[in-house]
């Protein structure tokens, strides 16, 4: 699994990649933005887009990232 995001202007550009059925990219970019952005896309890959950078927290993003993938805070 592979995530990616890019500080775009005034926005946050995030890109998926997964090779593991149990992580699909799209249902995991859809728990990590609701609320703060959106996006979509496919088992494998997927992207989406936080409209507003001053939302961008770098300690929530990847929490939201490890509850999503179902993993511990230490993991």
């Amino acid at each position: 699994f592979v995530a990616l995001c890019a500080h775009n202007g005034r926005r946050i550009n995030f890109s998926l990649r997964s090779e593991r059925n149990e992580w699909n990219c799209s249902d995991v970019i859809q728990q990590v933005l609701d609320g703060i952005g959106f996006g979509g896309g496919h088992a494998e890959l997927a992207g989406g887009m936080m409209p507003d950078v001053t939302l961008f927290n770098k300690s929530e993003i990847e929490s939201r990232f490890r509850s999503a993938l179902g993993l511990s805070a230490s993991a």
